[in-house]
């Protein structure tokens, strides 16, 4: 999954094209994207890790998902950061954990 994200919004015409040339100069063509959503105008953080909500500790954790070998990864999962320094952190620690998961067969020895 590849999540492509511009900050400092200005118009819709000016940014989505920046947005696109960015995907496409990383290799994705518009075959490749199975679902798009381009907001404009979107609030980033909602949200603040208070302490009467357990600060950062108490954001979900990577492996929260109920279901075994499924990791979620975001600027509102895990103990670290917040924003792009959060979704960073959860993101490695999510793909980490996640090739502990990697079926055996799957390995190419060679």
């Amino acid at each position: 999954m590849v999540a492509a994200i511009r900050y400092g919004a200005r118009a819709a015409e000016v940014d989505r094209p920046q947005l696109e040339a960015m995907v496409a100069s990383a290799g994705i063509q518009p075959d490749d994207v199975r679902v798009r959503r381009f907001l404009a105008h979107m609030t980033v953080c909602g949200a603040l890790p208070v302490a009467s909500a357990g600060g950062l500790a108490g954001r979900p954790a990577i492996e929260d998902t109920g279901v075994p070998g499924v990791t979620m990864a975001g600027d509102w999962v895990g103990p670290v950061g917040l924003l792009a320094d959060a979704s960073l952190a959860s993101g490695h620690a999510a793909g980490g954990l996640a090739g502990l998961f990697r079926p055996r067969s799957s390995i190419v020895v060679g």
